[in-house]
């Protein structure tokens, strides 16, 4: 997870200015969003971040609800939905945690997820 964390840093360094607008799909339980909200709380205490998390499970979109805590400055939106759905570079961050080979055609989902992300996602 260090690898991760550090490519969270990378990425949040190159976004000077606005939100962090994260996008999680597959987002599960949301135990490990967690730690990804609680990282950017921590490091840019003043920014503000925008966390959507994605999951077609409607057991684990409410257990999300449940197990993700708002910090001071974390919007959380937990949709059951379909990602391909959003519109291109929306999100900073994509995170997509065990989700990909549940997917119909798994590149077309690395292609989408890639043009979610903004240009220095």
């Amino acid at each position: 997870m260090k690898v991760f964390y550090e490519k969270i840093k990378l990425v949040a360094s190159r976004n000077q200015e606005g939100s962090f607008r994260v996008c999680s799909i597959g987002c599960g339980d949301g135990l490990v969003d967690n730690d990804i909200l609680s990282a950017l709380a921590t490091e840019y205490p003043d920014r503000h971040v925008q966390y959507v998390g994605i999951d077609v499970s409607e057991t684990y979109c409410q257990l999300a609800k449940d197990n993700l805590k708002p910090g001071r400055n974390v919007d959380i939106s937990i949709l059951n939905q379909n990602f391909l759905n959003f519109s291109s570079e929306a999100f900073d961050f994509v995170v997509a945690m065990h989700s990909l080979y549940y997917l119909p055609c798994p590149e077309d989902g690395v292609n989408k997820i890639l043009s979610l992300m903004k240009d220095h996602g």
